[in-house]
């Protein structure tokens, strides 16, 4: 396996995060990064169209951006830190390898995220560490926390409010907790979350994120406002933990 991004330098290893581990949504691993000139250009396509192009400051600005979102990400999905490690790290080799013949996506950001998903599925698979491809190696993934700090004029967030909600949000199944972490905070299409689980059909992953905050409302039944849940997802006061 190839573990240099070029010739003359070699790609970073992922380190050990601190034994206290962030809030999800909210978390700065230690994760170490290319020191790179800060470039103008601010549009991903763009970055996307240099790494193609065979530009290192490109890729190195890619992994930069997206290396600790994809190590969160898995860790909601296995509690195998060192294997997310290197399914990170042979996401980018792969790049480095295909780059000239993989086409310009219409999101980084989903081609990253579906990608990295689809890899460490089959590596969990491959290690019988899940059944198969719908299954979780980790089934106390993406909960929910509210931000203490905040608090919302809109729907009257009581601590007592706040309390129940990140105690319903755990009795959600993990995929519904997933989808609404994908939809919500990380800002996927309906299309897009649909593509990352691997539905055909866009309309069951609207119909999950619907049975999601379905299932919370339900549970938060002293909230007569339907709008509650999604108020609080939207005005960001909710969080993966």
């Amino acid at each position: 396996m190839l573990n240099r991004f070029n010739n003359n330098e070699p790609m970073p290893r992922m380190t050990k995060l601190n034994h206290a581990q962030p809030d999800y949504a909210l978390s700065t691993t230690s994760l170490p990064k290319y020191k790179v000139k800060v470039s103008p250009i601010i549009n991903e396509e763009e970055i996307w169209l240099d790494f193609v192009d065979g530009s290192d400051q490109a890729l190195k600005q890619l992994y930069n951006t997206y290396v600790d979102k994809l190590y969160n990400y898995g860790t909601q999905l296995t509690h195998d830190r060192e294997l997310i490690k290197d399914v990170v790290h042979d996401l980018f080799i792969y790049l480095v390898q295909k780059r000239d013949k993989i086409k310009t996506p219409k999101s980084i950001k989903f081609y990253l995220y579906s990608s990295f998903r689809r890899r460490l599925y089959k590596t969990l698979e491959r290690n019988n560490k899940i059944a198969y491809q719908d299954s979780y190696d980790r089934q106390d993934g993406f909960k929910l926390k509210v931000d203490p700090e905040m608090k919302s004029i809109q729907t009257n967030f009581t601590t007592n409010s706040k309390i129940m909600l990140e105690n319903a949000s755990k009795k959600l199944p993990i995929k519904q907790r997933e989808v609404i972490m994908l939809h919500f905070f990380e800002g996927m299409s309906i299309k897009e979350v649909a593509d990352i689980l691997g539905y055909s059909n866009p309309e069951s992953a609207r119909n999950l994120l619907y049975r999601s905050l379905k299932g919370l409302s339900n549970m938060l039944n002293k909230h007569q406002d339907d709008l509650f849940v999604s108020s609080l997802l939207i005005s960001g006061e909710l969080f993966i933990c």
